[in-house]
């Protein structure tokens, strides 16, 4: 059987996500940074790492974020790999079955990260609400 209770207005029980556009100007200005972090370290290597570094940075994104952030952090990130991370660099390059792999991996990394931070905020507030009996 539920239980209703009131939760107190001060203190709420779930922490309120991020706004969408703070967390695409974070994704603006730390995407070129990775990439451009990576080509002064490694010169103009493997694309994956890049790639690796952008999917890790939409996750950490996700934590903070909405879920309906998720697309556009996504498709900045895949912005600044296509520009940056890329031969011809400072041109878009579209190998259509390779960059839609890179977008769907980049907006997959992006969603996870937010449905378990989510999840995580979801469980630690019903222990705080439960713990108040």
């Amino acid at each position: 059987m539920i239980r209703w209770r009131l939760i107190d207005a001060r203190q709420r029980p779930v922490p309120e996500p991020v706004g969408n556009l703070a967390t695409w100007l974070t994704a603006a200005i730390c995407a070129p940074a990775l990439i451009t972090a990576h080509n002064l370290l490694d010169g103009q290597g493997e694309p994956w790492l890049d790639l690796l570094a952008l999917s890790l940075l939409c996750a950490a994104l996700g934590v903070t974020a909405r879920l309906t952030a998720a697309p556009g952090t996504a498709l900045l990130c895949w912005v600044h790999f296509s520009l940056f991370a890329i031969p011809p660099l400072g041109q878009f390059s579209w190998l259509l079955p390779h960059d839609w792999k890179r977008l769907a991996l980049l907006l997959l990394t992006a969603s996870i990260g937010t449905v378990c931070a989510r999840l995580h905020h979801a469980r630690v507030a019903h222990h705080r609400l439960s713990a108040r009996r």
